[in-house]
């Protein structure tokens, strides 16, 4: 499946992302949907950080004592403008959504770690198939 969203979406749920993989699993189906997820995510956002960098480098210049680079003030407006018109860029990602179901079944799991706050939820929401139905165990062939 492919979605459409913001650099802004993206940057907003890459925490969340990141705090999600950072759990001890169970269900492996889930486990590998978020790692795609995440992967396609940190891919399209690691473009958007080499821009960034680069802009502060051109409208910046190196701090003294520590040698980061920070925009001049006379340059912030211009730089905040740019990565506005940015942020709102939508990307298209080919993705399978995770169903509620499997994050539901999850987190009710005592063996699992994943726990998610609401905001987690908001952030990650783009990535999540509310509709889904839990899939079907496919039957066992007997030889």
């Amino acid at each position: 499946m492919s979605i459409k969203i913001s650099l802004r979406d993206l940057t907003d749920a890459q925490a969340s992302l990141m705090k999600v993989l950072g759990n001890d699993m169970q269900d492996f189906k889930l486990a590998y949907r978020l790692g795609r997820i995440a992967d396609k995510v940190l891919g399209e956002l690691k473009h958007f950080d080499k821009l960034r960098t680069d802009k502060i480098k051109e409208l910046g210049e190196a701090d003294k004592p520590t040698g980061n680079y920070r925009v001049k003030p006379e340059n912030i407006g211009v730089y905040r403008e740019g990565l506005e018109k940015v942020l709102d860029e939508e990307v298209e990602l080919n993705i399978s959504l995770i169903p509620l179901c499997l994050l539901e079944k999850e987190m009710g799991n005592p063996k699992s770690t994943l726990k998610l706050s609401a905001v987690d939820f908001s952030f990650l929401d783009k990535f999540i198939d509310h509709e889904a139905k839990e899939e079907p165990k496919k039957e066992e062939t007997k030889h």
